[in-house]
């Protein structure tokens, strides 16, 4: 498996399922408090009249370089009930709850869980004791971003206000372990009217945070 993939050339990527292919990969989401990938953009088929819909990464099962594909761990018709999304809207968490009700899996913000959740139904609350549920209370802030609406963000240095880099998320790099590692962009390191602008790969880790907008 590479160690590295780009965005772009995930949305290159087919979509398969177990009985079927599903679509086309057109972006994703991310986390931004942690840079772990929450979701896949997809584009369903005819099949689904070109609905869009997320897919967490926990359901992918291999990613096929030589078929130009990533098979998912899901039927057709499991995805035919997930609710739909617009490609590019932000994902309030109230979207994501009804998201994991709708496939009965546990979510990620669930305590003794994984990164992306788990394919382990989640207890209902009615046969759970109070202080638990309290504990596994759905936050009310979502930190999703989508790879596409980043696009164009300007980064700026901590003691100063001018842009000095702007991220191309189409080369985004994620790791083997679904961690946006690194993101490209053009800017200048040294803020200087007459300083070049050049392409280059950032660390994640050395981003603060992204702007909204």
């Amino acid at each position: 498996m590479k160690q590295f993939r780009r965005v772009q050339d995930i949305t290159k990527l087919t979509l398969r399922s177990i009985d079927g292919q599903v679509g086309t990969i057109r972006g994703l989401y991310f986390d931004d408090q942690n840079w772990a990938v929450r979701y896949l953009v997809v584009r369903t088929g005819r099949w689904l009249m070109g609905r869009h819909v997320l897919i967490t990464p926990i359901v992918i099962g291999t990613i096929d370089d030589a078929d130009a594909s990533i098979r998912i761990n899901l039927h057709k018709g499991q995805i035919e009930h997930a609710p739909s999304i617009k490609s590019a809207e932000s994902i309030p968490r109230r979207y994501e709850q009804t998201y994991y009700e709708r496939f009965q899996w546990t979510p990620y913000w669930q305590p003794d869980t994984t990164m992306w959740g788990s394919p382990i139904p989640f207890p209902d609350a009615s046969t759970t004791g109070l202080e638990e549920f309290l504990l596994g209370e759905t936050p009310e802030q979502s930190h999703l971003r989508s790879s596409a609406a980043v696009t164009g963000c300007g980064i700026r240095a901590q003691d100063g206000e001018s842009v000095i880099w702007r991220i191309s998320s189409s080369t985004m790099k994620i790791g083997s372990s679904g961690m946006l590692r690194s993101i490209r962009g053009t800017g200048c390191l040294a803020r200087r009217s007459w300083c070049r602008p050049d392409e280059s790969d950032r660390s994640t880790g050395t981003v603060d945070r992204l702007p909204w907008r």
